[in-house]
């Protein structure tokens, strides 16, 4: 499996008492989420199981897209 690059903590936190190491939902998770409802409003002709994976794929292919915009500048 490759690499993906999870462009970091969509919100950064320092805090003492947080565990090291988790530093909650990545940007590319983020950016997935924000993008999900646009690809489950438009995918409709097949099972809905089916249908939220399609979506699901599409975010997260978005998302890397969005990332990868983000870091050519």
């Amino acid at each position: 499996m490759l690499k993906t690059n999870e462009s970091g903590s969509a919100f950064g936190v320092h805090h003492p008492d947080i565990t090291a190491g988790y530093h909650g939902m990545s940007l590319r998770d983020y950016f997935a989420a924000a993008t999900f409802p646009v690809f489950i409003g438009v995918i409709n002709d097949i099972e809905l199981s089916t249908r939220i994976m399609q979506a699901a794929k599409l975010a997260y292919l978005c998302s890397d897209a969005l990332i990868k915009a983000r870091d050519t500048d």
